[in-house]
């Protein structure tokens, strides 16, 4: 079987545990005398070297430079060698070319103390110290370590307040170490590399590791010989710096360097003799050195991508889940009892697919990967058995079905020979996909087993968790398909809050399916995990911390209600141990105090911080976070330009100016402490580094404000300077530090070179067949845009909307709404043509013209700008006729049917049809909305009442209530003759009905009568309006009594309190003004009756005159401000009406037919409504210093007759109409467009009173009487 068949059946043996997808050298050198050197490669040649990557193999250029601006701390704990080896393994392992360049000269390099040393080693060393002197210096510098199975002693971290003391214990101490191995040597009582620890330098052991590495294929490696030919004429501080002085490391360097000329290739070998003096000859040397580097480098990148074998789409993607496999087998945690389960499915004659369910952290897709590795082994004939696996969403291609689905089609075709009628497509639909797939089944012969395995279907996009629209239903005996998911995922919290139910759809669809849930450990499995663990790693721990060890194995619900210990949370505890020494015996109460998964990721970060600072580590962890992994150099492209984590970083001295960034050890030292939570997968071509688990991913350490600054460096970093973005190239550099000020004789700012690698074009080849784009950075642009954090100002760049429009659709990636004034007029703009640039997306400029070109005298400036580049790339022009132009302002419309009513809550629409409710909920970052349909048990409802967290739907004689947040019917009552319910304090509702002859008080939830108010004889009408705590009610009983009445909540008791009786109505109608003040008033006359109900009985009445004609109907408006403010409005003949309750009106001139009043952030708003003219008009008043003024803000014109209408009103999301027509259609309009531009020419004035007198408005100012 071929290698590339054992992989297409899903045998992963031979695969790599990483693809390599990058040129990635590690620069092994001293570390003084080769600045000069590292310092042009960094600013001269690898930017070249990457920019030639890109632009011929489309690979990234990487390059580890552990030598360059190391900081004290760094090496405090010791580690600097095993980062600098480990870093050195990776280029060796993951280059697709030259993987380590050797720089050396006259120098050997630092040679450092072992951070470890076997307690043997140490004692045979101690003995030979002992003899002449006492072994003190040893006993104080390293210390037993128990924790090890086999006795180490470790070297003590360094205090940072005693480095120089260090400093020459260091010397003296290497002094002794050395002259004891080289005796124990001679004495034969210690090996010769157990001796050479003691004597080689880092660089040596970096070059003899590299070497080893590429034992094979010693072309890989390349090296570069300085000789300084009048190095004996230097000044001794200047030789001193450039030259080792002592005989031995002398010999040492020879014996590198001949082991280097003999094993590297003569054509990978450059040596350069210097007169270092001579100026001229230095500047010469290092312009050859850069041309040698760069053509050497250049030429084995060409020759070793020839050898590259070209890989199809299809063996990439196969690759990179046998390698996601291989990963998340080295994670598994023994769960025998879950693998027979599943032995038992595949071997059983069940024709339904077996799901395995758990909830975050609990271990599925490591079962899942241990599942494809262990299945072979349960059948007799393995040969006749093929596993496809797919984790979905761990690839670039696995997040939307369609893929992975057409690449499991291919791969079915591929290993059993079939050949399909019609090749699938990208634009092959999911129905079809599903179809295909299923008559494939019943193509693979009997005698063939497939095994096929879906892990994580929570991590598909969300119209894909309905798996019956893509996964096949019926599966022949031999086909079996194993499926993993989180049972619920909840997004969103409040009224947004929605629940994806993705276990009971499945179990619905496959009512016969086999169940396997994973639960959290017991306490005996978790012990066995650290035990094993532990035996793994050849460690212990000490009685005493296995004491406080084992509190955290105990089963236990969190605070999150999630049950613990998960497998993920062992693995973190079990990572926090192994800081532990044996010498360790104090508590942590921080370690103490863990119970969840959060809280263990929350304890490691914290530890991590300290260790790398904190600043560092939590904006690089934020940075991978929000931007869903990055490359390392694109992360240390940011971390280098942002000031915050500079400044932390360079505290005592300053990189090159020329060369101004992050030094790459520091995020390598991060990187090697979180490897086990890290994983490295390509997207869009990119080898990117991300968490592996959703946990991490969940995991915010920095507040909203902070991350906020953070985002704008990661977006100005991929969009460039447009709109507001930073230019993050030519920013100075800010010096904080006053030691660095002091040092700098004053200055606070630098001009600064950060070499950030440029941006390629978001179009990287344009053709007529098929134009190549940038994904890297158009996918990076759109991330987070529904988080509020930051304008995203590439909205007005054409490049990238023009790029954007040739791969995805606007609703795609695009919120609908923005926190920014003129983005969010932008996004009308774009939504409204949005149906045809989806269509036809090199119509952009065309339709942002035609829509751009009414604002064209008072766009902002950006805004302008994207108007500009438009017009430069449009053929089309606009002919200017400001009397045919017209703005269409319709966003969407839906077909409904007969409506009974409408009414509208926060950002959701509530439409009442005979038969179901339509709930059409329209969330900022929704682009059409998401409509949810529900039953109602019968078509007897006609209206709608809004509470808090609960609807009413009611009628005469029936109540139902619908709970919002939970999407679910809770209560339904019946009555004879409802009169009035509303909603009051803490969710309850309130019932008045005739038969009764009482006020009901009902508790939704719980369905129980909670209080009840009863009267002698039937009521006959009921109104209430909201006050604190509760209601106030008037009740009109038969007998003509009026009452009324307060009803409170006090401490969960209602209590009602009568306060007021009329013996006879004042007037016809009546209305609340406010919740103290009863307004009675007659259809067609000009005069009012206030009736304060709550003051002395001789001051409750009075009247107000003159006012014009009232009609039947009258809007109450309330203001949030002052409960006791509030306002009368009513239709009069040929105007608008609005009475105050200070006791002025004014009037709004206009023929209208009905009304709807809000008050919104301050802001006072009423839409008016002309049916005979299908016309909206929404005007904005206000009352300041007793003078009244209102303006039109917008009006919405129609074609067809309005019968339903509603406004959803808000000061910065807009105006939003919804009307529904004669043939059932509800349409949505946005009719704000005008006030999310700054007016340039308003005309502001106070009035007190104005009249309109034909064509002309005569106004009043006081002030000019």
């Amino acid at each position: 079987m071929s290698s590339d068949n054992e992989l297409f059946r899903g045998r992963f043996d031979n695969v790599p545990d990483r693809k390599p997808i990058s040129v990635r050298i590690f620069i092994s050198s001293t570390f003084a005398d080769t600045i000069e050197e590292r310092n042009v490669l960094m600013e001269n040649i690898y930017p070249k070297l990457r920019d030639y990557c890109l632009q011929i193999y489309n690979i990234p250029f990487q390059y580890s430079d552990m030598r360059w601006g190391v900081q004290d701390h760094a090496s405090d704990d010791h580690s600097t060698v095993d980062l600098c080896l480990q870093e050195l393994d990776q280029c060796c392992r993951l280059s697709l070319a030259t993987n380590c360049v050797i720089l050396l000269s006259h120098r050997y390099g630092w040679r450092s103390l072992p951070n470890r040393i076997t307690s043997d080693l140490l004692n045979k060393l101690k003995e030979i110290v002992s003899v002449d002197q006492p072994s003190s210096l040893i006993d104080k510098a390293y210390v037993l370590d128990d924790n090890f199975i086999e006795s180490v002693y470790v070297l003590r971290p360094i205090d940072p307040e005693k480095r120089e003391e260090w400093k020459i214990m260091e010397k003296d101490l290497t002094t002794i170490l050395r002259r004891a191995s080289d005796i124990c040597l001679e004495n034969k009582t210690i090996t010769q590399s157990e001796r050479n620890e003691f004597h080689i330098s880092v660089t040596a052991k970096e070059i003899i590791r590299a070497l080893e590495n590429n034992a094979i294929d010693h072309q890989r490696m390349v090296s570069f010989f300085r000789e300084i030919e009048d190095i004996d004429q230097l000044d001794a501080r200047l030789k001193s710096k450039l030259a080792d002085t002592d005989n031995e490391t002398e010999v040492l360097l020879n014996e590198i360097k001949s082991n280097i000329r003999e094993k590297l290739p003569r054509e990978n070998q450059f040596t350069y003799r210097v007169n270092w003096k001579n100026d001229s000859h230095r500047v010469n040397y290092l312009i050859k050195f850069q041309n040698d580097f760069y053509n050497v480098i250049k030429q084995q990148i060409d020759y070793y991508m020839t050898q590259v074998r070209t890989k199809d789409v299809l063996y990439d993607e196969i690759l990179e889940h046998a390698i996601q496999c291989q990963m998340l087998n080295e994670r598994y945690f023994p769960r025998d009892e879950i693998l027979e389960k599943v032995r038992a499915f595949i071997l059983s004659d069940g024709s339904q697919p077996c799901i395995i369910y758990g909830k975050l952290g609990s271990g599925k897709s490591s079962i899942m990967a241990q599942i494809a590795i262990k299945v072979l082994e349960w059948f007799p004939n393995s040969s006749s058995v093929s596993i496809i696996i797919r984790f979905l969403g761990a690839t670039p291609l696995s997040s939307d079905i369609r893929r992975p689905l057409i690449s499991i089609i291919q791969q079915i075709c591929t290993i059993y020979h079939l050949t399909l009628m019609t090749p699938v497509q990208d634009s092959t639909q999911t129905e079809e996909l599903k179809e295909i797939l299923q008559n494939l089944f019943t193509q693979i012969p009997a005698n063939e087993k497939l095994i096929l395995l879906f892990d994580s279907i929570d991590q598909l996009q969300v119209k894909d968790y309905n798996c019956e629209k893509w996964l096949p239903v019926y599966y022949p005996l031999n086909i079996k398909c194993i499926l993993s998911t989180i049972p619920i995922i909840v997004e969103g919290s409040g009224e947004q809050k929605v629940e994806y139910k993705i276990l009971d759809g499945l179990t619905s669809l496959f009512t016969d399916s086999i169940l396997i849930e994973i639960k959290e450990f017991d306490r005996d499995q978790a012990q066995k995990v650290i035990s094993s663990w532990l035996e793994r790693d050849r460690r212990r721990l000490s009685s005493i911390q296995m004491t406080w060890l084992q509190a955290k194995l105990e089963p236990h619900i969190s605070n999150r209600h999630d049950p613990e210990p998960t497998p993920l949370f062992l693995s973190l505890i079990y990572q926090i141990t192994q800081t532990w020494h044996s010498f360790n015996n104090k508590s942590d109460r921080d370690f103490l105090r863990i119970q969840t998964t959060q809280d263990a990721i929350s304890y490691l970060y914290n530890q991590l911080s300290r260790k790398h600072g904190e600043i560092l580590f939590k904006r690089a962890m934020t940075y991978l976070r929000l931007s869903g992994g990055l490359s390392e150099s694109e992360l240390e492209d940011i971390l280098s330009a942002d000031d915050q984590v500079l400044q932390s970083v360079f505290t005592h001295y300053l990189p090159p100016t020329n060369v101004f960034r992050l030094p790459s050890t520091l995020w390598i030292r991060i990187r090697n402490d979180m490897h086990k939570y890290l994983v490295e997968k390509e997207i869009d071509n990119t080898l990117i580094i991300y968490f592996y688990h959703r946990s991490f991913q969940q995991q915010s350490i920095l507040n909203i404000n902070q991350e906020k600054s953070i985002e704008t460096i990661r977006c100005a970093y991929f969009a460039g300077p447009i709109g507001n973005f930073p230019n993050l190239s030519d920013q100075l550099f800010k010096i904080q530090s006053k030691s660095l000020i002091k040092k700098m004789n004053g200055i606070t700012s630098l001009v600064v070179n950060r070499c950030l690698t440029k941006q390629r074009p978001y179009i990287l080849n344009e053709n007529r067949e098929e134009s190549i784009f940038n994904m890297r950075r158009l996918n990076q642009l759109c991330l987070n845009l529904d988080s509020c954090r930051l304008e995203p100002c590439f909205l007005y760049d054409y490049n990238f909307m023009w790029a954007f429009l040739h791969c995805y659709k606007m609703s795609d990636r695009f919120g609908a709404d923005s926190s920014y004034p003129e983005i969010r007029f932008l996004l009308t703009q774009y939504k409204s043509c949005s149906t045809i640039v989806n269509k036809y997306p090199k119509n952009f400029a065309f339709e942002i013209l035609s829509r751009l070109s009414s604002f064209i005298d008072i766009l902002p400036d950006f805004t302008y700008h994207l108007f500009q580049e438009c017009q430069n790339n449009c053929m089309f022009r606009i002919l200017d006729n400001g009397n045919t132009r017209v703005l269409n302002t319709m966003m969407n419309t839906y077909k409904t049917g007969i409506i009974n009513a409408m009414s509208l809550g926060y950002s959701t629409l509530y439409v009442l049809l005979e038969e179901k409710i339509l709930v059409f909920r329209f969330y900022p970052r929704d682009w059409l909305g998401k409509i949810f349909e529900y039953k109602l048990p019968s078509n007897q409802f006609t209206s709608i009442k809004f509470g808090t967290t609960d609807i009413c739907f009611y009628s005469c004689q029936s109540i139902l209530i619908f709970q919002k947040f939970y999407h679910q019917f809770v209560l339904q009552l019946n009555f004879n003759h409802i009169i009035h319910v509303d909603f009051f304090y803490m969710e309850r509702l309130l019932v008045c009905t005739k038969d009764n002859q009482s006020i009901d008080i009902w508790h939704c939830v719980n369905k129980t009568l909670v209080e009840q108010y009863s009267f002698d004889v039937p009521i006959v009408e009921c109104s209430t309006i909201e006050r604190y705590m509760g209601v106030t009610i008037r009740v009109t009983l038969e007998n003509g009594l009026i009452h009324y009445l307060i009803a409170r909540d006090n401490q969960g008791k209602i209590c009602f309190q009568l306060i007021a009786t009329l013996t006879q109505k004042l007037a016809d109608r009546n209305i609340f003004l406010n919740f103290n003040t009863d307004v009675y008033y007659c259809e067609n006359q000009s005069y009012i009756y206030l009736y304060h109900f709550e003051r002395p009985e001789n001051d409750r009445l009075e009247k107000i005159d003159n006012l014009p004609l009232l009609n039947s109907t009258i809007n109450r408006q309330n203001f949030f401000t002052d409960r006791h403010e509030s306002a009368l409005i009513w239709l009069a003949n040929g105007s608008v009406v609005v009475f105050h309750s200070c006791g002025q009106y004014f009037l709004i001139p206009g023929e209208y037919h009905e009304l709807y009043t809000k008050c919104q952030s301050k802001r006072n708003f009423i839409c008016c409504l002309n049916r005979n003219q299908s016309r909206i008009d929404i005007y904005e008043w206000k009352l300041h210093e007793s003078v009244h003024t209102y303006r039109l803000l917008a009006k919405l014109q129609l074609d067809e007759q309005i019968f339903h209408w509603a406004c959803q009103i808000d000061a910065e999301w807009g105006f939003i109409v919804y009307c529904t027509l004669a043939n059932g259609e509800l349409r949505k309009y946005n009719v704000t467009m005008m006030t999310y531009l700054p007016i340039k020419r308003i005309l502001q004035i106070s009035i007190d009173r104005f009249e309109v007198q034909g064509d002309f408005v005569i106004a009043l100012d006081k002030t000019k009487w």
